[in-house]
Parts: C-alpha cells; sequence; structure tokens
C-alpha cells in the first residue's frame, strides 16, 4: 500500500460521512476558505517496525489528519465546536480498510493509535475568519 492509497482511503471516508456540512478543501487541492467549511491535510511522520520476527515485518507510518474549521470571526465558539464534536465521532478509534470503509477484519488505518486522540491543537483570527485546527492521529499498517 501507498501513499496514495492512505490518502485516498481518508478522502473517501470523510467525504461520505461528512457528507453535505461544509465546503471541504482538499490537501494539494486549490480552496478558497468560506465561512463554515473545513480544509483538510495528511501530516506523515516516522516509519516504525510494527512486528518482530515475522518474515513479512509490519511496519507502521505514524501520521496525523489535520482539518481546520473555518468559521466566521467574532461569533464564539459554538459553530466552530459543534463541527469538532462531529469530527471527534468520525475518528475517534475508527479503522478503515485502504477502500476508505469501517474496517471490520483486516484493517489498514487506525485512528486513534497508542492513546493518541483526537484534539483541537489551536485556534486564529484570521479576518473575516476564526480558524481552529482538529487533529486526529493515525498509524497506517503496511506489510512489505
Amino acid at each position: 500500500m501507498t501513499y496514495a492509497t492512505e490518502r485516498r482511503a481518508i478522502e473517501v471516508y470523510l467525504q461520505a460521512n461528512w457528507q453535505d456540512r461544509t465546503p471541504i478543501g482538499w490537501d494539494g487541492h486549490q480552496f478558497e476558505p468560506v465561512k463554515n467549511s473545513i480544509r483538510v491535510s495528511i501530516a506523515n511522520g516516522l516509519a516504525l517496525q510494527g512486528s518482530i520476527g515475522a518474515s513479512k515485518n509490519r511496519i507502521d507510518y505514524v501520521g496525523n489528519l489535520n482539518i481546520q474549521i473555518i468559521t466566521e470571526a467574532g461569533t464564539g465558539s459554538q459553530t466552530w465546536r459543534g463541527y469538532a464534536e462531529v469530527l471527534d465521532g468520525l475518528f475517534r478509534d475508527k479503522r478503515l480498510s485502504d477502500t476508505g470503509q469501517i474496517a471490520t477484519t483486516s484493517e489498514f488505518i487506525r485512528f486513534s493509535p497508542e492513546q493518541q486522540h483526537p484534539y483541537i491543537s489551536g485556534e486564529i483570527s484570521d479576518i473575516p475568519f476564526h480558524i481552529a485546527t482538529f487533529i486526529a492521529p493515525f498509524v497506517r499498517y503496511e506489510y512489505p
């Protein structure tokens, strides 16, 4: 499996479950933010050996799904917190297949790995917007 498969699985899952709540700006695509929209990016980190002694050792690719929640500045936190609650429900302890479906047997991506759960990493007012960043840690499993 590849980084491209990882991205596709996450995008398929988010698009299917976010539905039409807000416009979505996808990683690497041109997007003009609007009030009540989200912008998605995937940040990859370490590649760790996840198993020992097997003929095909598992590699754990660690990363973060970063979602900027863009709302109107100066209107309080109720709107962005509502979106954050929905995102938390979508990504806390979820396991995905390589096609972006909830995994029932063989997981490809696991959100909330090793006691790392979704959180808000920070907020900024960038008039006319308020931007809160939702982070969902994940690990992608690969068997080379």
